[in-house]
């Protein structure tokens, strides 16, 4: 059965899986990030009521980023992220108007920022998605058999999500060998008994709410980035407050700022590299505008809902938690 990692447990294993720190043991592992979404919102008569919709995926391999320094806002490491998006094929035709806390749409199958979608059958997505958790090490064997690579599963509220793969696809993700431990960035960024969504966490590690959450590949890749910036702010706090060295905290994060829809842009670039180029009449991959058959985008597609005072918000509330009244920060420019 792979555990649930505890917070400090969980922050102590990033870590060590990235290389953050001294001596630390290689893990040698795939980050596999996942993402479910369902249809739990829409009128209890509609006959996709309550049905998988969407499986999303993004992982990072520790061995693309050995010995790779992880670059401005972790732009470098995160784009070595490569994602996979599953659409339910009796729900790609689909529209629904239901809207989120926050006013956004809850229907996103359509907008899938880091590939392209894979139409699939609903009775051949559990095979499509345990295959892709027994992922092959090539490097491993010299015998003729197969060895499989060690995984560490990454996701926004375990119980959610390992409930949704029981009773909407089938998977007991306790039977899947290779996945030796779960990351739940809900518990990794744990403040007191508050539980954070996944949209705070974006705008307080990344300062910015992507656009289109809510599409389960999409949401996958921020809950991967989520866990990615904080092990490597964590990382520079603390080399500066250990040793007074604030050279990795200057490089990574300039004037203490994290801007981490760089990265996320670093990420749409390399796919658009690997692939042939993204459209920008139909914001798929694989081709560019010239040769593109598909019809034209009939909404804005912005590239963040930023902030620049996300991060300083952030600490604002802190320092309110900790003094017990409200607080002004008066901050200088350089």
């Amino acid at each position: 059965m792979a555990p649930t990692l505890s917070r400090e447990d969980g922050r102590q294993t990033v870590a060590q899986a990235l290389q953050l720190g001294e001596q630390t043991p290689n893990l040698d592992c795939i980050f596999v990030s996942i993402d479910t979404e369902s249809l739990s919102y829409i009128h209890k008569k509609h006959p996709l009521r309550d049905r998988l919709s969407e499986l999303g995926e993004a992982t990072l391999d520790t061995r693309d980023i050995q010995d790779l320094h992880p670059g401005k806002n972790g732009a470098a490491w995160l784009s070595k992220t490569r994602a996979k998006h599953y659409l339910v094929s009796d729900c790609k035709n689909e529209r629904f108007n239901h809207k989120d806390s926050r006013g956004k749409p809850l229907y996103q199958p359509n907008r899938f920022e880091f590939g392209n979608s894979i139409i699939i059958d609903r009775d051949e997505l559990l095979h499509a998605f345990t295959k892709d958790l027994y992922i092959p090490d090539d490097t491993a064997s010299k015998t003729g058999a197969t060895i499989y690579r060690n995984i560490i599963l990454v996701v926004h509220n375990t119980s959610s999500e390992r409930k949704t793969l029981q009773t909407l696809l089938g998977l007991d993700i306790d039977e899947i060998e290779t996945v030796s431990a779960i990351v739940d960035t809900e518990q990794l960024e744990r403040e007191g008994l508050r539980k954070p969504a996944l949209h705070s966490l974006c705008l307080n590690r990344l300062n910015c709410v992507p656009p289109f959450m809510h599409n389960g590949a999409n949401d996958a890749v921020y809950t991967l980035g989520v866990m990615v910036m904080a092990a490597l702010w964590r990382h520079a706090w603390e080399k500066q407050e250990k040793s007074g060295d604030w050279s990795f905290m200057s490089v990574v994060f300039p004037k203490w700022r994290v801007n981490g829809i760089e990265a996320i842009k670093a990420l749409q670039h390399a796919i658009a590299e690997d692939t042939g180029g993204r459209c920008a009449r139909c914001a798929r991959y694989g081709h560019v505008e010239e040769n593109c058959d598909g019809d034209e985008l009939l909404i804005d597609r912005k590239t963040s809902e930023d902030t620049d005072d996300a991060c300083w918000l952030a600490t604002a509330e802190k320092l309110v938690k900790r003094v017990g009244e409200p607080v002004i920060l008066k901050l200088r420019t350089v």
